[in-house]
């Protein structure tokens, strides 16, 4: 199956992060390296959502993220990484998003940074922000929810299928199950 290279990919990714969390020495390589990961996990994740190779459970998965307020219309390429002046980091709102938006955000992403916990040693988080959002707000997504769920996407195999065509399209609408949870 084509597709289970993608999915062991994801898996992999999610045990390179999981490494990540309790990595104590970062170089300028390394977050790189890091910033790859995520991209690339993501990018795999809007692939594989494209063919309809998930099941509706992770079609449908929502992730909480915090949302940071835009302070300044003003996000450049000489000023992205000055996210205090950027965005009030004091008043986040909770909110939930679908994996799909999320894809898109990490892969058109403007802004990213690795977030450490106080000793700057343990990554812990991103923050993230796309082309479009960059002006506006600055989302923050935990490491342990991208790990928990690149997981639950490397092992879903839908195991019951429905294929109905699509006149007005011309092409099949894909629907999948997960009989055995």
């Amino acid at each position: 199956m084509l597709f289970r290279s993608w999915k062991d990919d994801l898996l992999r990714m999610a045990e390179r992060l999981k490494k990540r969390t309790k990595q104590k020495r970062w170089l300028e390589s390394s977050s790189a390296r890091f910033e790859k990961e995520i991209f690339i996990s993501f990018y795999g994740v809007r692939k594989l959502l494209e063919a309809d190779k998930f099941s509706g459970d992770i079609v449908k998965y929502k992730f909480s993220l915090k949302a940071y307020p835009s302070r300044s219309k003003n996000v450049t390429k000489l000023n992205w990484y000055k996210i205090d002046k950027h965005y009030n980091l004091e008043n986040p709102k909770v909110i939930t998003k679908d994996v799909r938006w999320l894809a898109n955000q990490i892969i058109h992403s403007y802004v990213f940074i690795p977030l450490f916990n106080d000793d700057f040693k343990n990554v812990h988080a991103i923050l993230f922000a796309s082309d479009r959002e960059k002006n506006t707000r600055l989302f923050q997504l935990e490491i342990v929810d991208i790990i928990d769920f690149l997981k639950k996407a490397g092992n879903d195999y839908p195991d019951d299928e429905t294929y109905i065509f699509n006149e007005k399209k011309k092409d099949y609408k894909y629907s999948g199950k997960m009989q055995n949870k």
